[in-house]
């Protein structure tokens, strides 16, 4: 009994350390920054429906220098009723100028239900290489966003 007792409290601790660590870490966006890479990007909300919600579109805006072949993905889900609908989708970026670039990325909703008006959630990454290919890393963000007409 005494024994369990001691193993719980070390795996406490050692789960208490591990978050400590994680919370006091430097994200992994900071690695690629300091080794030469510059990418960032921020999602420019609303989304628009397209087609009464076979799709949506929504605007991105990619900071980047130095990148080759920046390219982003966005992904949208957004409760509709009692079902979640999903839509994903990719563009090619332009060359990289050191200044924000704005950018629409389509997403066809996924599965039988269309997007509505309303809330949804987007998760848009921005990755690209240096010039050597040596290095490559991506910027992620997260952002509930309105979807409208």
């Amino acid at each position: 009994m005494n024994n369990t007792r001691t193993k719980a409290a070390v795996i406490g601790g050692v789960l208490a350390g591990g978050a400590a660590l994680a919370l006091l870490s430097p994200a992994a966006p900071a690695l690629a920054s300091e080794s030469g890479l510059n990418l960032a990007i921020t999602v420019q909300g609303p989304a628009t429906l397209v087609a009464r919600g076979v799709a949506a579109d929504v605007t991105i805006d990619v900071t980047c220098d130095g990148v080759q072949d920046p390219e982003a993905f966005v992904k949208l889900t957004e409760r509709v009723g009692n079902w979640l609908v999903n839509g994903e989708g990719w563009a090619q970026l332009p060359a990289c100028t050191g200044s924000p670039q704005r950018v629409v990325v389509r997403m066809m909703a996924q599965g039988d239900r269309p997007f509505a008006t309303g809330t949804g959630l987007v998760t848009a990454t921005a990755s690209g290489c240096d010039e050597t290919w040596s290095l490559c890393g991506s910027e992620t963000t997260q952002e509930t966003i309105r979807v409208t007409k």
